[in-house]
Protein backbone atom coordinates (compact mmCIF):
# COMPACT_ATOMS: atom_id res chain seq x y z
CA UNK A 1 0.00 0.00 0.00
CA UNK A 2 2.74 2.29 0.85
CA UNK A 3 3.74 2.38 -3.32
CA UNK A 4 0.76 3.60 -4.26
CA UNK A 5 0.27 6.88 -2.32
CA UNK A 6 1.38 9.39 -4.59
CA UNK A 7 3.51 13.14 -2.63
CA UNK A 8 2.12 16.60 -3.64
CA UNK A 9 3.59 19.69 -2.40
CA UNK A 10 0.66 21.92 -3.74
CA UNK A 11 -1.89 19.89 -2.11
CA UNK A 12 -1.94 22.42 1.09
CA UNK A 13 -1.88 25.45 -0.88
CA UNK A 14 -5.77 25.22 -1.06
CA UNK A 15 -6.61 24.87 2.22
CA UNK A 16 -3.97 27.22 3.11
CA UNK A 17 -5.47 30.17 0.73
CA UNK A 18 -9.20 28.89 2.42
CA UNK A 19 -8.36 29.27 6.17
CA UNK A 20 -6.28 32.81 5.16
CA UNK A 21 -9.74 34.22 3.89
CA UNK A 22 -12.23 33.52 6.70
CA UNK A 23 -9.32 34.15 8.44
CA UNK A 24 -9.24 38.06 6.81
CA UNK A 25 -13.46 37.80 6.13
CA UNK A 26 -13.65 36.96 10.51
CA UNK A 27 -10.93 39.89 11.40
CA UNK A 28 -13.08 42.42 9.41
CA UNK A 29 -16.47 41.20 10.92
CA UNK A 30 -14.63 41.48 14.49
CA UNK A 31 -13.22 44.99 13.81
CA UNK A 32 -16.34 46.71 12.56
CA UNK A 33 -18.57 44.90 15.73
CA UNK A 34 -16.37 46.42 18.34
CA UNK A 35 -15.62 49.58 16.35
CA UNK A 36 -19.14 50.32 15.23
CA UNK A 37 -21.69 52.16 17.25
CA UNK A 38 -25.16 50.97 16.84
CA UNK A 39 -28.12 53.57 17.59
CA UNK A 40 -31.52 52.19 17.96
CA UNK A 41 -34.18 54.26 15.84
CA UNK A 42 -37.62 54.32 17.25
CA UNK A 43 -40.03 55.67 19.71
CA UNK A 44 -38.28 54.43 23.10
CA UNK A 45 -36.62 56.83 25.37
CA UNK A 46 -32.76 57.02 24.01
CA UNK A 47 -33.92 55.89 20.62
CA UNK A 48 -32.97 57.99 17.87
CA UNK A 49 -35.92 59.10 16.31
CA UNK A 50 -37.00 58.22 12.85
CA UNK A 51 -36.27 61.01 9.84
CA UNK A 52 -38.91 62.92 9.22
CA UNK A 53 -38.60 65.06 5.76
CA UNK A 54 -41.08 67.05 3.48
CA UNK A 55 -41.85 70.18 2.55
CA UNK A 56 -42.73 72.68 5.93
CA UNK A 57 -44.57 75.29 6.00
CA UNK A 58 -43.28 78.59 8.18
CA UNK A 59 -45.37 81.31 8.31
CA UNK A 60 -44.49 82.68 4.87
CA UNK A 61 -43.51 79.93 2.06
CA UNK A 62 -42.93 76.35 1.62
CA UNK A 63 -39.22 74.78 3.02
CA UNK A 64 -37.52 71.73 2.44
CA UNK A 65 -37.81 70.21 5.89
CA UNK A 66 -35.31 67.30 7.15
CA UNK A 67 -35.19 66.08 10.49
CA UNK A 68 -31.80 64.53 10.54
CA UNK A 69 -30.62 68.02 9.50
CA UNK A 70 -31.28 69.26 13.29
CA UNK A 71 -29.43 66.36 14.82
CA UNK A 72 -25.81 67.14 16.91
CA UNK A 73 -23.78 64.39 17.28
CA UNK A 74 -21.54 66.33 19.59
CA UNK A 75 -24.40 67.11 21.86
CA UNK A 76 -24.15 66.19 25.61
CA UNK A 77 -26.53 66.02 28.34
CA UNK A 78 -26.75 69.34 30.27
CA UNK A 79 -25.34 71.55 26.87
CA UNK A 80 -28.30 74.30 26.43
CA UNK A 81 -26.00 76.02 23.62
CA UNK A 82 -27.86 73.79 20.81
CA UNK A 83 -31.22 73.54 19.60
CA UNK A 84 -34.36 71.02 20.34
CA UNK A 85 -37.01 70.08 18.23
CA UNK A 86 -40.61 69.20 19.33
CA UNK A 87 -42.58 67.21 16.38
CA UNK A 88 -46.54 67.47 17.15
CA UNK A 89 -48.19 65.20 14.98
CA UNK A 90 -51.81 66.54 14.33
CA UNK A 91 -54.77 66.69 11.67
CA UNK A 92 -56.17 69.86 10.58
CA UNK A 93 -59.57 69.01 11.03
CA UNK A 94 -59.17 67.74 14.06
CA UNK A 95 -61.20 69.66 17.01
CA UNK A 96 -58.18 69.18 20.06
CA UNK A 97 -55.48 69.67 17.47
CA UNK A 98 -57.43 73.13 16.48
CA UNK A 99 -58.04 73.75 20.39
CA UNK A 100 -54.34 73.20 21.21
CA UNK A 101 -52.69 75.10 18.58
CA UNK A 102 -52.92 78.36 20.66
CA UNK A 103 -51.03 76.35 23.17
CA UNK A 104 -48.50 75.17 21.33
CA UNK A 105 -47.74 78.75 19.71
CA UNK A 106 -47.34 79.94 23.64
CA UNK A 107 -44.79 76.92 24.00
CA UNK A 108 -42.88 78.37 20.85
CA UNK A 109 -42.66 82.00 22.20
CA UNK A 110 -41.60 80.83 25.61
CA UNK A 111 -38.76 77.96 25.03
CA UNK A 112 -36.68 80.45 22.64
CA UNK A 113 -33.34 81.73 23.26
CA UNK A 114 -35.03 84.89 22.63
CA UNK A 115 -37.00 84.82 25.52
CA UNK A 116 -35.03 86.42 28.58
CA UNK A 117 -36.78 83.65 31.03
CA UNK A 118 -35.90 80.69 29.55
CA UNK A 119 -32.42 79.04 30.32
CA UNK A 120 -32.83 76.16 28.26
CA UNK A 121 -31.54 75.94 24.40
CA UNK A 122 -33.91 77.45 21.04
CA UNK A 123 -36.98 74.60 20.51
CA UNK A 124 -38.22 74.41 17.53
CA UNK A 125 -41.77 73.46 17.27
CA UNK A 126 -42.87 71.65 13.79
CA UNK A 127 -46.17 70.19 13.50
CA UNK A 128 -46.56 67.72 10.92
CA UNK A 129 -50.19 67.47 9.02
CA UNK A 130 -51.67 63.50 9.51
CA UNK A 131 -54.59 63.05 7.35
CA UNK A 132 -57.07 61.17 9.39
CA UNK A 133 -59.37 58.79 7.24
CA UNK A 134 -62.27 61.09 7.17
CA UNK A 135 -64.78 60.48 3.81
CA UNK A 136 -64.79 62.70 1.24
CA UNK A 137 -61.84 64.71 2.93
CA UNK A 138 -58.37 65.06 1.63
CA UNK A 139 -55.46 67.99 3.32
CA UNK A 140 -53.93 70.27 1.03
CA UNK A 141 -51.41 73.29 1.29
CA UNK A 142 -53.77 75.72 1.31
CA UNK A 143 -55.70 74.03 3.82
CA UNK A 144 -52.41 74.17 6.34
CA UNK A 145 -51.79 77.57 5.65
CA UNK A 146 -55.34 78.52 6.50
CA UNK A 147 -55.02 75.87 9.81
CA UNK A 148 -51.53 78.23 11.09
CA UNK A 149 -53.82 81.55 9.94
CA UNK A 150 -56.79 80.10 12.10
CA UNK A 151 -55.07 78.63 15.13
CA UNK A 152 -51.87 80.00 15.27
Amino acid sequence: MEGKLRKDYHAGAVGSAGLSVASLFFIAIMIIAFTANPVAIGTDVGDRAPNVEGKAYNGTTWTEFDFDSYFDLTWEEGNTSGQWVAMIFMDTDCPYCQQSASNQADWANTYTTNNPNWGGPHVNFVASATELDIQGHDSSRAEIQEFRADYG
